[in-house]
């Protein structure tokens, strides 16, 4: 864990220089320092991550005719890297590059101080793990982004690019549209998640029930049999992730367009919770994890209680950082 707490010193110091100084060419400079110390452990990380020798595994088979339920952008990427005498090790690498490329390609410079950080807490490990969403998951940040800055069709090209790379964005679309309309604050998102809470404790057999037979039609249905299904987080974790989300909740700065973040927050919380005990379903919430980069934006920008406000969401995500951060030890390829 030491790596990690090491590395997240460095990408504060270095995008806080990217936010903050005069210098053009010192914020160039840290920009590219800044993503290259996020990129470069996840490029040479070696079985990192629950997927890594899965991934490995689809390299070596996609050439040979293998993995043909696979999405038609991953088995691209894989085939031409093969065809070019790489490796999976590359293809780990490139797939942290571009997650990592449309993550803060659209990124102002000012913001780069509290979306750095925040990433690495974040969505960091998640891209040694999952790729293919990840990866999606950013392209689709990207998208997002791009259409908010009325650059329509570079937003709507690249938000299809990611549909051939995991198909799950088709499932964030309505979600993001739906959350545009509903109306919570942040006291009803608060209450709404601990009826949440209960509900998932005291009443957990039949809600899994029903949440199983979903699964069951789904493209996770082979997750049924898995740990994916059955593993638990029990004690001190658990009432940890609790009192960090309803914390955030409650504290959001509620202002202009940033009830959508609420909406999608509580979404996330909501899932987020039931994947205690049903762990499959953080796929879902996977996908959502990028909102709090905006989210502390927003935090920051607050007016009324915004001291308050920062020193809540720095706490939580300290604990959230030690909370996915705890034990976990980096191996790189140069270990074994």
């Amino acid at each position: 864990m030491a790596f990690y707490i090491l590395l997240l010193f460095a990408v504060i110091y270095s995008s806080v220089c990217v936010s903050f100084s005069r210098d053009k060419g010192v914020r160039l400079v840290s920009k590219f320092l800044t993503f290259n110390l996020l990129f470069i452990p996840a490029a040479l990380r070696y079985g990192i991550g629950a997927d890594y020798f899965d991934y490995v595994k689809i390299f070596d088979g996609i050439p040979f005719g293998r993995f043909v339920s696979i999405e038609p952008g991953w088995r691209w990427l894989n085939l031409s890297i093969y065809n070019l005498g790489g490796t999976a090790q590359f293809v780990i690498a490139l797939t942290a590059f571009l997650s990592l490329f449309f993550l803060f390609c659209r990124i102002d410079s000012q913001k780069w101080f509290l979306y750095a950080p925040v990433c690495m807490i974040m969505i960091y490990m998640w891209l040694f793990t999952t790729l293919r969403q990840m990866l999606a998951m950013s392209m689709f940040f990207c998208a997002i982004q791009g259409i908010e800055k009325k650059k329509y069709l570079a937003g709507i090209l690249i938000a299809i690019a990611a549909y051939f790379f995991h198909k799950s964005v088709l499932m964030y679309i309505p979600i993001f549209l739906l959350c545009r309309f509903i109306r919570l604050n942040p006291i009803s998102a608060a209450l709404l998640y601990f009826i949440v809470i209960v509900v998932s404790n005291l009443f957990s057999d039949a809600v899994n029930g029903y949440l199983l037979q979903l699964i069951g039609f789904g493209s996770y249905s082979n997750y049924l049999l898995s740990d994916w299904v059955d593993a638990t987080e029990p004690g001190l974790g658990r009432f940890v992730r609790y009192a960090v989300h309803m914390l955030m909740l409650f504290s959001f700065p509620m202002k202009g367009k940033n009830n959508i973040f609420l909406n999608i927050l509580f979404l996330y919380c909501a899932i987020d919770c039931y994947a205690l005990n049903i762990q499959i379903l953080n796929r879902i919430s996977r996908g959502l994890l990028f909102i709090f980069m905006p989210i502390m934006w927003a935090v920051w920008k607050s007016d009324k209680y915004r001291s308050i406000r920062i020193f809540i969401y720095v706490v939580c995500f300290l604990l959230l950082f030690l909370r996915n951060y705890n034990g976990s030890e980096y191996v790189s390829i140069f270990n074994v």
